[in-house]
C-alpha cells in the first residue's frame, strides 16, 4: 500500500517559494521518502482510507468474544461479516448489532475508533452469531477507516521536514553523506516534528 501525501510537491515548492519545476525531480524523491518515514514511525497511515471484504481473525477477539481491537482506527462499517469457524461461509451481522467505540464522545476531536464491539442485546434478526467466533480469516470488514482527513499538524511536520532536507542536500554540507560523498535524501527530522507524528503513532489500546 503506497504511503499517503502528508507532504505534497506544491505545499513544499510554496514553503521553499520555488514557481518553477527545475528541482521537481529531487523534490518528489524528498517528499516520498518524508510520507514513507512518517509511516514508519507511526506504524500505521494517518488519513482516509477504505478496506473492501478486509479478512481478520477471530481468534484475536477480546472481551468474551464480543471485542475486536482495530488498530488502524476505523470511523464507519458499510458491511461485517462472520464465519462460524475458519473457511466456513459469512454471514451478515446486522449494522444495529455492531458498535464502534469509543464513542464518538469519547474520542479527540476527529479521530476514528479502535474497537469493534458486538452488541449485547442483539436484534431478533440476527441469524449470524452474537460474538466473533475463533477462527482464522472468518470475519470479513468493509468500511471507512483511519482518520477523515491528514491532520493538518502532520502535513506540517512533513512538508517542513522536506524542505529542511531539500536545503541540506543543496547546502553541499558532508554531513549525511555516503562514502563517495553522495548525499543521501533521508529526512532531516526536527524533534517537534516528531513529536507530532509521534502523538498519532500505534499505541496499545485499553478496552473500554
Amino acid at each position: 500500500m503506497a504511503a499517503l501525501e502528508y507532504a505534497t510537491l506544491g505545499g513544499v515548492k510554496r514553503r521553499l517559494d520555488i514557481t518553477d519545476s527545475t528541482d521537481d525531480a529531487v523534490l518528489s524523491d524528498i517528499i516520498a521518502d518524508v510520507n514513507l518515514d512518517v509511516e514508519d514511525l507511526a506504524y500505521r497511515q494517518i488519513g482516509p482510507s477504505t478496506v473492501t471484504n478486509e479478512l481478520l481473525d477471530g481468534f484475536d477477539a477480546l472481551e468474551g468474544g464480543r471485542c475486536l481491537l482495530y488498530p488502524k482506527g476505523i470511523r464507519t462499517i458499510t458491511t461485517l461479516e462472520i464465519a462460524t469457524a475458519t473457511g466456513e461461509d459469512f454471514a451478515t451481522v446486522p449494522s444495529t448489532d455492531v458498535f464502534i467505540e469509543p464513542a464518538p464522545y469519547l474520542r479527540q476531536p476527529d479521530w476514528p475508533g479502535f474497537e469493534i464491539w458486538m452488541t449485547d442485546t442483539p436484534t431478533s434478526t440476527n441469524t449470524s452469531s452474537t460474538v466473533f467466533l475463533p477462527g482464522f480469516r472468518n470475519i470479513r470488514l468493509t468500511g471507512e477507516i483511519g482518520w477523515a482527513a491528514i491532520p493538518s499538524t502532520v502535513t506540517s511536520a512533513a512538508e517542513t521536514t522536506a524542505t529542511r532536507t531539500f536545503l541540506s542536500n543543496r547546502g553541499g554540507d558532508s554531513e549525511g553523506s555516503d562514502e563517495l560523498g553522495v548525499r543521501n535524501f533521508r529526512a532531516l527530522w526536527r524533534w517537534q516534528d516528531l513529536r507530532t507524528v509521534n502523538r498519532y503513532s500505534l499505541k496499545s489500546v485499553e478496552i473500554v
